[in-house]
């Protein structure tokens, strides 16, 4: 699962330690799109978080997921091919493996992810703690999945801080891709800040992470 470095948890998308001063590799934004909508979301005293979705199956959600687009942050920097493997551990939690390519070599960031208290959704929230461990702003979940389906999934932080676009398919029309983004716009991300992610010639990403 991917995390921004404040929160704390996966996306990189679980992530987070490319060198900065990285030059972009491949990065695009997206063409213009309106301002993130008001939305309805969990307070717990100091931070705010989006409300996950009810449509959520984890047996469903396990696999390879690559990243398509998201809020740029100290892991994607300079980044691209970046993907999240998921699976179950003994103990319940969720094994999380994300893996970028940056200047033809392989980074691995792994941890693990457990669902967050109820308080914060029943399903689709989770608190991710990737290794090396970094200290968390806030107390709630930093993995929100706020929609999922079998083709994309949209997931965001605490404080709307960090979206990931996720896909199951490397391969995404770049049309498709912007669509998704309108649609994390209508969720509450502030999409000017999105970009998007380099898929193609990849090196370490073609088959499921072992």
């Amino acid at each position: 699962m991917l995390v921004s470095t404040s929160s704390v948890v996966l996306t990189w998308a679980l992530v987070a330690t490319a060198h900065g001063g990285v030059i972009e590799q491949r990065q695009t934004a997206p063409s213009p799109v309106p301002a993130p909508a008001v939305v309805d979301a969990i307070w717990d005293g100091k931070c705010t978080y989006p409300r996950p979705t009810a449509n959520f199956s984890l047996p469903d959600y396990l696999g390879r997921w690559y990243q398509q687009a998201g809020t740029p942050f100290l892991f994607t920097t300079g980044c691209k091919c970046i993907t999240a493997d998921y699976g179950m551990n003994d103990d319940g939690t969720v094994s999380v493996l994300n893996r970028c390519e940056l200047l033809n070599q392989k980074i691995d960031i792994s941890g693990s992810a457990a669902p967050a208290p109820e308080a914060y959704g029943e399903t689709a929230a989770f608190v991710v703690t990737l290794n090396p461990q970094s200290e968390q702003e806030c107390a709630g979940p930093n993995y929100i999945v706020q929609e999922t389906n079998d083709i994309y999934s949209i997931v965001q932080s605490a404080n709307f801080e960090t979206m990931f676009l996720l896909s199951r398919i490397q391969d995404v029309p770049s049309n498709e891709v912007d669509n998704w983004i309108r649609r994390a716009g209508e969720l509450g991300t502030n999409v000017t800040n999105v970009i998007k992610y380099d898929q193609m010639e990849c090196k370490f990403s073609n088959s499921t992470a072992a």
